[in-house]
């Protein structure tokens, strides 16, 4: 006789018991993140949110599509997972600083 399969709630709950942290790998990086305070770790979100994090105006904040174009052409790092494009609102905001920051002249 087969065994029993599990119905998606019973999967589920038992999803939601196991929590994965730092301490159940190994390795320098992960290390590094582990002792990291919370404010320092980084936060990955989906484009649309991202865009509404660092451009909370949405009368200046650039159009999706542009923002998409920006992602294409590589302007910022992209965490990508599977099929889902993950972005960190902190990493994003330092590349586009890089990129478009203009800095003032000094005159003498």
């Amino acid at each position: 006789m087969a065994p029993k399969r599990q119905s998606r709630a019973t999967s589920e709950k038992c999803a939601q018991k196991v929590q994965i942290g730092p301490d159940h790998f190994h390795g320098t990086s992960v290390l590094k993140f582990a002792r990291m305070s919370n404010s320092e770790q980084s936060t990955l979100v989906g484009v649309i949110r991202c865009r509404e994090i660092l451009f909370p105006d949405p009368k200046s904040a650039p159009g999706i599509r542009t923002f998409n174009q920006w992602m294409a052409n590589r302007y910022f790092p992209v965490h990508k997972i599977g099929r889902r494009v993950f972005l960190d609102p902190v990493e994003v905001r330092s590349a586009l600083d890089r990129r478009f920051k203009i800095n003032a002249v000094v005159a003498n």
